[in-house]
């Protein structure tokens, strides 16, 4: 006969034996708009982790919200892969890929902003936490921020953005229909 006790036992033996797990926490550093392809834009959240235990944390997901100009966008997961020291700390990228068909949405604010458009971000670092992942637990660990993405950066390369015809529609909302044109008279 198997004794059925014996897991929770030992589980219990680690979370005494090691001390209790404190909650890392997570600090938004910076939000970057990266270059453009013929699908759309990379985006990167950058987060500085530190993590108050005696033993590392691995990363095991991310899940976060994106909108722009209080338009929502997104609603995805991400699988960043870090694993902070033990006592210590670590910046952490989230990428995002955002489609031109989803930055679109948020037509009116992009349209309106020049390049330059409000977001605001909210998710979640999920961690797998030493010795309560013997149990199946992990820590979950809330991060959220605002501000304004500079959509301006993708521009830095047109001609992937004429690639796709919601690229050429983001070009003309920024640039204008005139400019896009004179844009496109100096490539050509």
């Amino acid at each position: 006969m198997v004794n059925r006790s014996l897991p929770f036992a030992v589980a219990m033996f680690l979370l005494v034996g090691c001390g209790s797990v404190q909650k890392p926490s997570a600090t938004f550093r910076s939000a970057d708009v990266g270059s453009a392809t013929s699908k759309g834009v990379q985006l990167s959240f950058g987060i500085d982790v530190s993590n108050p235990n005696s033993f590392e944390l691995p990363i095991s997901g991310a899940s976060y919200k994106l909108g722009l100009g209080d338009v929502p966008v997104l609603d995805d997961t991400a699988k960043p892969s870090a694993s902070i020291p033990a006592k210590g700390s670590l910046p952490v990228t989230i990428p995002v890929s955002l489609t031109f068909e989803k930055l679109l949405s948020a037509e009116k604010s992009l349209a309106n902003s020049g390049g330059k458009v409000p977001y605001d971000f909210s998710g979640e670092l999920q961690f797998s936490a030493g010795p309560l992942k013997a149990i199946g637990q992990s820590i979950k660990v809330p991060v959220k921020a605002s501000g304004t993405l500079d959509f301006r950066k993708m521009l830095s390369d047109p001609v992937a953005l004429m690639q796709s015809p919601a690229g050429k529609r983001v070009l003309e909302m920024m640039l204008g229909k005139g400019k896009l044109s004179d844009l496109l008279e100096k490539i050509k």
